[in-house]
């Protein structure tokens, strides 16, 4: 705790005396990473994918500050922010305490809306920013409209981007936030370029970034092993720790008769029972190929535990000839489900856009069995494209999800209202049924 109190209280003035901020509502990202998140409560998560266009997603998690925490950080005005927005990630707490909070107190103005980047938490993974914005315009609402990282050469060298919510404020027009950036490549330079948008007005700030500081900040471990759920493969290849998470590199077997969609009781756990788990309020997750992904998790970087384990006892996942849901929006009908049940047609409207009132969408509402367990989280059980019968690709307009009761999710799709050739198929990414087992395997 000592170190803990010194670096608070190191970044506690320069902090309070930088121009203060008000609400950001989204990230885009043009990244190339797929992201998937959690959500909970409380907290609020932006993340953007793009396949063919940007996505926008909202996401919800969690926050838990223990009663002494909360007393402790309220003796400092301004860095209680910074601690509000790592709360809930141990390895970002690690890392404050051991001073890999840098300060950059970077500022622009543009009219009457000021842009300060407080603070920066980095390594070769990816940089997490602290920033706050006064006077963000109307309603207090900042909406970023495109966000990129670009090293000297000009190539963009952004992954991924995700806002995390503010931190509470007594000051309507002040709000404090967290912006992290994951890099696509190695292409980093010092410094790097970070450009934020806002409809046709950009801010553009010169980041210092220690290239050979942060290549040594990485401890990697071969894995090379095969755990086995219920006959599926599932192949661990590496692990590579970062001061900001740590990232495993999973491969499915192609073999496999089920599509593996989440490894949601993966834990590491050290000799002593510690456990470090996947990030909540992040990125969880980057897609490779169908086969293929990184997987990310709460840092242990500065924990140095003397032995680590991988434990599993389960994993969501679904068999592969059940993935597709056929529904006939003329005869309003489920063509084609899996065969568990679970899932069942519950109606198909009509309606008008709320965005322009001279078109109309389809609304398919699906109801799914949805266990006790999975009650405070999300996941995106349908991909946001479809097909008619003669394979044409059209886009989601939107959808929607509402719980009923403890054990039932109600999935709405929404589609433009057209004349499609022959019966719709929507691809499931994700499911509540699960494979079960017992792995542990021994990392160092």
């Amino acid at each position: 705790m000592p170190d803990f109190e010194k670096e608070m209280e190191r970044f506690s003035k320069a902090f309070d005396h930088t121009p203060e901020s008000e609400h950001s509502e989204q990230a885009i990202t043009l990244g190339i990473e797929r992201a998937r998140s959690k959500a909970k409560r409380n907290r609020r998560m932006l993340q953007v994918a793009t396949v063919a266009a940007a996505v926008i997603l909202l996401f919800f998690s969690s926050v838990k500050i223990s009663p002494a925490f909360a007393a402790y950080v309220a003796k400092l005005p301004g860095l209680n922010q910074i601690v509000f927005l790592i709360n809930g990630d141990r390895g970002l707490k690690d890392a404050v305490n051991h001073h890999a909070l840098q300060q950059l107190n970077l500022s622009e103005t543009k009219g009457r809306t000021t842009f300060t980047i407080n603070s920066m938490i980095a390594d070769q993974n990816q940089m997490i920013l602290f920033y706050t914005i006064r006077n963000p315009g109307k309603n207090g609402i900042f909406a970023m409209s495109k966000i990129d990282v670009k090293n000297t050469s000009g190539e963009s060298v952004m992954g991924h981007a995700g806002l995390d919510s503010d931190a509470p404020t007594k000051k309507n027009s002040v709000v404090h936030q967290r912006l992290t950036i994951s890099f696509k490549n190695n292409k980093l330079t010092d410094p790097l370029y970070l450009s934020i948008r806002r409809n046709a007005v950009s801010w553009r700030f010169t980041i210092p970034f220690d290239i050979k500081k942060f290549e040594r900040m990485k401890k990697s471990y071969p894995i090379h092993q095969t755990a086995v759920l219920q006959g599926q493969k599932i192949n661990f290849e590496s692990m590579t720790i970062y001061p900001t998470r740590i990232a495993i590199r999973v491969k499915y077997d192609p073999n496999n008769t089920k599509k593996i969609t989440a490894l949601d009781d993966l834990r590491i756990v050290d000799g002593n029972g510690h456990q470090w788990k996947p990030i909540v309020n992040g990125l969880e997750s980057s897609e490779i190929n169908s086969n293929e992904q990184i997987l990310y998790f709460q840092s242990n970087y500065f924990s140095e535990p003397k032995s680590l384990y991988l434990m599993m006892t389960h994993a969501r996942a679904i068999d592969k000839n059940m993935r597709n849901v056929v529904v006939d929006p003329v005869k309003k009908k489920l063509m084609k489900k899996p065969k568990d049940g679970w899932l069942t047609l519950k109606s198909i409207q009509t309606v008008k856009d709320r965005m322009d009132e001279t078109r109309k969408d389809q609304i398919v509402t699906l109801s799914l069995r949805w266990p006790k367990r999975d009650a405070n989280i999300g996941y995106q059980i349908f991909a946001s494209t479809f097909t008619d019968q003669t394979g044409k690709t059209f886009t989601l307009r939107g959808m929607g999800t509402a719980m009923i009761g403890d054990t039932r999710n109600d999935l709405q799709l929404i589609i433009a209202d057209r004349k499609y050739k022959g019966p719709l198929t929507f691809k499931i990414i994700d499911y509540p049924s699960r494979i079960y087992g017992n792995v542990r395997i021994k990392i160092k």
